[in-house]
């Protein structure tokens, strides 16, 4: 038995050996196989503002980014307009015509898209004429519509400050 423990020592002893590295001074100076120096992560007031996508304009959905290519005078983020009333008809109509690569979902999600946000209601609330496809005046604002709008509005910053408030 003793021998057997023995030799089982010596197994151990051998493979430690083994799997040791040799002393620094033997070793020959080796580089890193990545030599590409990584660039050190920018800090505070370094960090670039976020952008989003090219084309995107501004806006997070898709679906507006997509018809914004198209309908460049109905979906402006720097200069948002009341739309037609019944726009969305004139775009499907139009898509059609042109042949372009929207389909009827993708055209409503983007109207419907574009008017729930805060930026289009505070265009409502100011009044105003309201616009066709080429950016044409169509139509006013009325003042039911306005209040309509101030009444969103106010229901989007409450549902805004009710999720920062449980961190959702």
């Amino acid at each position: 038995m003793n021998t057997t423990q023995e030799q089982l020592q010596q197994v151990k002893q051998q493979m430690r050996q083994q799997t040791e590295p040799a002393p620094a001074a033997t070793k020959p100076a080796q580089r890193p196989a990545n030599t590409a120096k990584i660039a050190p992560r920018p800090t505070g007031a370094e960090k670039p503002a976020k952008k989003s996508q090219p084309g995107a304009g501004g806006w997070k959905s898709p679906y507006i980014q997509r018809a914004q290519s198209h309908y460049p005078q109905v979906f402006n983020r720097r200069k948002t307009r009341p739309m037609k009333v019944g726009i969305r008809a004139d775009m499907l109509a139009d898509a059609a015509a042109r042949c372009l690569p929207l389909t009827p979902k993708q055209i409503s999600r983007a109207v419907a898209g574009l008017t729930k946000t805060p930026i289009y209601l505070r265009a409502i609330v100011a009044g105003g004429p309201r616009y066709d496809l080429n950016g044409q005046p169509c139509g006013e604002v009325t003042t039911e519509q306005q209040e309509n709008a101030r009444r969103l509005l106010v229901t989007l910053k409450a549902s805004g400050k009710k999720k920062r408030s449980t961190g959702q």
